[in-house]
């Protein structure tokens, strides 16, 4: 049940975004990287980690994780 859900959150059609305090998307990035890189912030530099955590907080930042439209793939002529 719990390998259910995470393996649906980590298909690949979920994406990270960023949005202000009024809910304006500043940055959206995919949800498997983005966990990568904030893994290995916390464990290469916690201190800095929680300075930005709680910046991000008294800015309004908030975390959302969304649902994305796979990009069509072109085919060359």
């Amino acid at each position: 049940m719990l390998t259910e859900r995470l393996s649906d959150l980590l298909d690949g059609d979920r994406a990270l975004t960023f949005r202000s305090r009024r809910g304006r998307a500043l940055l959206q990035v995919g949800l498997v990287p983005a966990l990568a890189v904030g893994a290995a912030a916390v464990l290469l530099a916690p201190r800095a980690t929680a300075a930005l955590a709680v910046g991000a907080m008294f800015r309004g930042i908030s975390l959302t994780i969304d649902r994305v439209d796979p990009i069509p793939a072109v085919e060359a002529a």
